[in-house]
């Protein structure tokens, strides 16, 4: 299987079956991953695409708001945290690749962009980024 070599993009697999990085196929650019975290909602993936040197990861389901990904204080509000563990297939599963992401973040963030379409203000930033 081809994958994302980690020179490139630190994502490595959370869990062998779940957590695998799957490679690009048939009409999909090279330059794009599915990226299916564990223990989020059935039926998630995340979706990584190069860009210029580095890449953007959305991460789909894994988080609802951008407090989730500081790197030292990860914060969520009440609500949000009572729908992911309504929505949640692991919990366990869950919350280490949200730690996964946050590492991410914390020692990548040069050259990985980790974002959530779930948080509009999140979802802004990060567009008007690629914009300018």
């Amino acid at each position: 299987m081809s994958c994302i070599p980690a020179a490139h993009v630190p994502i490595q697999p959370i869990e062998a079956h779940e957590g695998e990085l799957w490679p690009a196929s048939g009409s999909v650019p090279a330059d794009v991953r599915l990226v299916p975290p564990a223990g989020h909602t059935v039926g998630h993936t995340g979706v990584a695409v190069r860009d210029g040197d580095g890449w953007l990861l959305h991460a789909g389901d894994a988080y609802f708001h951008h407090g989730e990904m500081h790197p030292d204080a990860p914060r969520c509000p009440p609500g949000l945290r009572y729908m992911q563990a309504r929505m949640e297939t692991a919990r366990g599963l869950r919350l280490a690749n949200q730690d996964r992401l946050r590492e991410l973040v914390r020692e990548h963030g040069d050259r990985i962009t980790v974002f959530s379409a779930h948080d509009a203000a999140e979802l802004r930033a990060t567009q008007r980024q690629r914009v300018s």
